[in-house]
């Protein structure tokens, strides 16, 4: 069970009854321990275990053989410091509050662009909070995109401003990559990143607390490397595809 999300009235009965039959399973697998609070019977910890979600340290995320510039795709000049998000436009993500902190962020820094990689059913909405906020030619509409990596790349900070989430794989695939991540403390994110050594955490739905930890990255060089190359090593020593695999292969043995 990955987690849940209620976007609409078809989702939210869809997850009901996942959590309902779940219980006529052997095992259940979770992907963080926070989970256990919301599936039925999740605190029995012979039936319901947790497996964390993994990611291939050396190709984390997609990315196509020749890159094009994200640099040039929107304008953006070298040296100016670019937030990422990678998610699907709806509001279980926390989009709205992103662009809130952002533009708070983008009062104190004049050249720091902010890019959205996703689409979903909250584009239009979002698009003209940017207007009302006055933050066109500062934050870009990527799209969805097959090739995410290309556009992770060049960036500088991933961001994460979900209001829920069971473990979210972009903030495992940015720590691969080198990108420090700003991530609210949903699910299970506090389980993967370390706030101030491998990455930085705030509570969901608090733009100004968001927007000084993105102000801190995008003004500290150096604490960026720092939280990188430690984001980095966490997910090569906790979350990586052997790992998990050899966790999962041990739980088949013991049902066999």
């Amino acid at each position: 069970m990955h987690g849940t999300t209620t976007e609409n009235i078809k989702v939210r009965v869809y997850n009901w009854i996942d959590n309902v039959l779940q219980l006529a399973a052997d095992r259940t697998i979770l992907v963080s321990h926070s989970q256990r609070r919301r599936v039925f019977g999740g605190r029995n910890e012979a039936r319901v275990h947790v497996l964390h979600n993994a990611v291939d340290v050396d190709n984390p995320m997609p990315c196509s053989a020749e890159a094009p510039s994200l640099r040039g795709r929107f304008s953006i000049p070298n040296g100016n410091p670019i937030v990422i998000a990678v998610a699907r436009l709806n509001p279980e993500k926390g989009i709205d509050v992103l662009i809130d902190a952002f533009a708070i962020l983008a009062e104190q820094l004049s050249n720091v662009h902010l890019v959205l990689v996703g689409d979903g059913q909250e584009r239009r909405r979002l698009e003209k909070q940017c207007q009302k906020r006055q933050l066109n030619g500062r934050v870009h509409f990527a799209g969805y995109s097959a090739m995410p990596g290309d556009l992770v790349a060049e960036a500088d900070v991933l961001a994460l401003s979900s209001r829920s989430e069971g473990l979210p794989n972009v903030v495992l695939e940015a720590m691969a990559m080198g990108k420090p991540v700003v991530a609210t403390t949903v699910g299970g994110v506090p389980e993967v990143i370390e706030d101030g050594i491998s990455g930085r955490l705030v509570p969901p739905d608090q733009p100004d607390l968001l927007a000084r930890a993105l102000a801190e990255l995008c003004t500290t060089p150096d604490l960026r490397k720092r939280l990188a190359a430690s984001g980095r090593l966490r997910v090569q020593e906790a979350f990586s595809i052997e790992g998990r695999a050899a966790k999962l292969q041990s739980l088949y043995q013991h049902l066999l």
